[in-house]
């Protein structure tokens, strides 16, 4: 994009944005269409960038797109365990994980690399799972239309 082979790109995620290329937001190098996101980020929404929810027309569309983006923010950066792992192991790992991102070294030096920290549960992570495999055979096929190549 910087070399002008190219005049868009998609799915670049906004702290990674913040963080790697500060300038183009700074020089307004960007025009940010529209948020990825089941919610609207602060930051994003104080830029005018929109959520996607007012240009969708139907509930069966509505709920595909909202299981594609639940299914982006939760696996984007997840830690996974094989099926198997007994609860308590799981528990383990979880206090493990969300005491580390806690950390106050390692969230000043995030800081100080202008890396965002936003960890999410294990438990929203799984209950995102959960609604995915419990969504209806319409919004399923609807979701494989919509991403289809």
């Amino acid at each position: 994009m910087e070399r002008g082979e190219i005049d868009g790109v998609c799915g670049l995620d906004w702290a990674a944005l913040k963080s790697r290329q500060p300038d183009w937001l700074r020089e307004s190098k960007l025009n940010l269409l529209v948020q990825g996101a089941l919610d609207p980020d602060p930051e994003l929404a104080a830029r005018g960038v929109p959520t996607p929810w007012r240009y969708i027309g139907n509930d069966v569309d509505r709920r595909a797109v909202a299981l594609m983006v639940s299914f982006q923010q939760a696996f984007g950066k997840a830690y996974l365990a094989p099926p198997g792992v007994p609860a308590a192991q799981v528990s383990t790992l979880r206090a493990a994980f969300e005491a580390v991102l806690a950390d106050k070294d390692l969230l000043a030096e995030a800081e100080r690399l202008r890396i965002e920290i936003a960890p999410q549960s294990g438990e929203s992570v799984q209950r995102v799972l959960r609604g995915a495999y419990a969504a209806p055979a319409p919004v399923i096929a609807r979701l494989k239309a919509i991403i289809k190549p």
